[in-house]
């Protein structure tokens, strides 16, 4: 029985089918560009999913992951006020990436700058065809904010890091597949969703098998800042499973 649900929502707009949720970012007018409203949205969910979903699908509306930073909405900050607002990014990322659900992102488009860092965030990353990688901000006088510099330098390495954020230089599904970017590239049906189910329920290997769960948290878990609780994306001492 399908049991599927929208809710939408200013920036996003969420599907629920069974247990897999997709969450859709909504702008294509601006390549679904990003700002703190779709920063907000995914702490909302990620932070409380839904008891009935065992898995998540990341996906772009209109042809585009994510075109990174929307300059139109980027406000100048204090160096101080600029660190906690990049925090707040980070925080949201280690949701994605050790809050329990597999997360598989459908890439096609831009997948750039901000998008980029998103997708890091990600366990399993499917690229179309028609994707483009790119961390844009250096020549821009922009710093990568949003854990860059730890989660896709893990992916590609410093040396091959340093270059994307000083030449800007993109790269195309093949590349990002020989880089790291992507777990595997596909030429996706018209929807587009059903490129990462096939993924997730491959007999070989079901992404949504709760015995993963400790796999997904224990790989590359980040020590616990002071007075922050443990409660899965970060460690104290040695590394242990949850």
């Amino acid at each position: 029985m399908n049991d599927s649900a929208s809710k939408p929502s200013k920036v996003t707009r969420i599907e629920i089918d069974g247990d897999i949720a997709t969450i859709i970012f909504n702008r294509p007018e601006k390549r679904n560009a990003m700002n703190d409203a779709l920063i907000d949205e995914l702490d909302a969910f990620f932070s409380a999913p839904p008891k009935s979903v065992t898995a998540v699908i990341l996906r772009g509306e209109g042809g585009h992951f994510c075109s990174g930073l929307d300059l139109a909405e980027h406000e100048h900050r204090a160096p101080v006020e600029g660190v906690f607002h990049s925090r707040n990014w980070h925080r949201v990322s280690e949701l994605i990436e050790f809050g329990g659900l597999p997360v598989i992102s459908v890439l096609t488009g831009a997948v750039i700058g901000g998008g980029l860092e998103i997708a890091a965030s990600t366990h399993v990353r499917i690229a179309e065809p028609t994707v483009r990688f790119q961390l844009p901000e250096g020549r821009r006088g922009i710093f990568v904010g949003g854990g860059a510099t730890v989660r896709v330098g893990r992916l590609l390495g410093p040396d091959r890091m340093r270059e994307m954020m000083l030449t800007g230089r993109n790269y195309g599904a093949e590349d990002g597949l020989r880089l790291g970017l992507a777990a595997g590239t596909k030429a996706c049906p018209p929807d587009i969703r059903q490129c990462a189910v096939l993924e997730l329920s491959d007999d070989q290997h079901d992404l949504t098998d709760q015995r993963h769960v400790s796999f997904r948290r224990s790989v590359h878990r980040k020590p616990c800042r002071r007075n922050e609780p443990d409660i899965g994306w970060c460690q104290r001492g040695p590394a242990r499973l949850p």
